[in-house]
């Protein structure tokens, strides 16, 4: 760890997702990113092996495997579990000052989102969690000391032992996470979420706090990562409003095509969900986006070295 990267981007990849769409992802982030950005695969696609099959075409990229247990029973506490798990590595493996989480129906469109987000993260330096910001206790509702919600919702669960020893855990990440100023409900939608160094940090070092949750479901696994960076005492912060750097929604993306790049957001989520466009009609304009600007620095090169000038682009 000699040099410290600007960016870690991972990208979780599981069974269902089609590799072409993940390697679009990939291409967006190393297009839009600083030189130095690494980029990790969190390999959720047991003996499918998706990190090994994406990494022959990009071989840069760092694969992270999850553990096996309990993998392909969609438990949201788990996959929770996993993310601090990454984190962990990220920070015994490289000196960043931020990773980004981008989910495979994520792209990254416009340049150096690594600085919007340092320039957050150094102006309120206990924002550990960046992204798209909302309260929704409809349906969410966790009742203090008793996880009431979690409780009715796991009752199915086979998993008994995982079941109250998860309880257990829930109730007192709920305590602390209160006691540090957590609101009900409150979450950072986990799809497009920026960590600093600092959160990353403490997550990781509490990481066998949070082991007891693999074996639940009930919450969106936004919801525990949320509780998880208000456990270790640090704040959340909205990316996601009309003026910041993201563009984010749980369905479809806020603005149109055009509006996004005018804006230049730096992010968008989910671009599988959208009333507007298809998928592969959002990563073919993007991708047309992108094909322009490398022509663009191309052409600048040549008409700079026709006369005799040093040019240094990224």
């Amino acid at each position: 760890m000699e040099k410290r990267i600007s960016l870690i981007a991972y990208i979780p990849v599981g069974t269902s997702d089609r590799l072409d769409y993940v390697g679009d992802t990939i291409e967006s982030i190393y297009h839009n990113s600083p030189d130095d950005v690494v980029v990790i695969l969190m390999d959720d696609s047991g003996a499918a092996n998706h990190g090994e099959a994406l990494k022959v075409r990009y071989p840069k990229v760092h694969i992270f495997k999850t553990e096996p247990r309990y993998q392909g029973k969609g438990l949201s506490g788990r996959h929770a579990y996993e993310t601090v798990r990454l984190l962990k590595y990220a920070c015994e493996n490289f000196w960043f000052d931020t990773i980004l989480r981008v989910d495979s129906d994520a792209l990254i469109t416009g340049h150096n989102i690594h600085l919007c987000l340092q320039e957050i993260f150094e102006r309120y330096p206990n924002v550990g969690m960046l992204g798209r910001y909302w309260i929704n206790t409809e349906g969410y509702r966790i009742h203090r000391g008793e996880s009431a919600f979690l409780i009715r919702r796991l009752q199915r669960l086979p998993l008994r032992l995982a079941f109250f020893r998860g309880v257990t855990c829930m109730n007192r990440i709920i305590r602390r996470a209160e006691q540090n100023g957590y609101v009900f409900g409150e979450l950072v939608l986990g799809c497009a979420t920026a960590y600093s160094y600092e959160c990353a940090f403490r997550m990781a070092k509490f990481i066998d706090h949070f082991k007891g949750l693999r074996g639940l479901r009930g919450l969106a696994e936004d919801y525990f990562t949320t509780m998880f960076v208000k456990y270790v005492n640090m704040d959340l912060g909205n990316a996601g409003h009309p003026e910041g750097p993201m563009a984010v929604d749980l369905k479809g993306i806020p603005f149109t095509l055009e509006e996004i790049v005018a804006k230049d957001k730096k992010i968008i989520h989910s671009i599988k969900n959208d009333d507007r466009y298809t998928q592969d009609e959002i990563r073919a304009f993007f991708r047309a986006v992108r094909e322009r600007e490398r022509f663009d620095v191309v052409a600048h090169r040549v008409v700079a070295s026709s006369f005799g000038d040093e040019v240094s682009l990224n």
